[in-house]
């Protein structure tokens, strides 16, 4: 039976995988500074293992963050579930290898989202 992740470490990882993802910083790249395989970030960045405090210090260095974010301090703000996803579906965007991919999925959603309001615009003025 697989134990139950713990929601301190799930966030520590899903702020990691932010903070990796907005500096471009590849889950092999930062595996290699941290000693590490690139499966072991992966397993930081779900949870599933606990990242230990030496490695949060070098992940800090290395994606040029203060320590505190991953901690949760006062100063970092709690993420709502709508921006959590929406950084979750920004992550995975950045993961993409081929920037020509990455601009046609921006694109596609700023085109939806424009369609998404000139609709709200309309239904409010009838």
């Amino acid at each position: 039976m697989k134990k139950p992740k713990n929601k301190f470490y799930t966030d520590m990882g899903f702020k990691l995988r932010q903070a990796r993802c907005l500096n471009k910083v590849s889950q092999q790249s930062l595996g290699e500074r941290l000693g590490v395989s690139m499966q072991t970030v992966q397993r930081y960045e779900t949870g599933e293992i606990h990242i230990p405090s030496e490695a949060i210090h070098i992940c800090a260095r290395v994606l040029n963050t203060p320590v505190n974010f991953f901690y949760g301090d006062e100063a970092t703000p709690a993420l709502s579930n709508t921006n959590r996803v929406g950084l979750m579906v920004a992550a995975e965007i950045m993961d993409l290898p081929d920037d020509n991919v990455r601009r046609s999925i921006y694109q596609l959603a700023r085109s939806i989202n424009r369609a998404g309001s000139s609709q709200k615009r309309e239904r409010e003025s009838a």
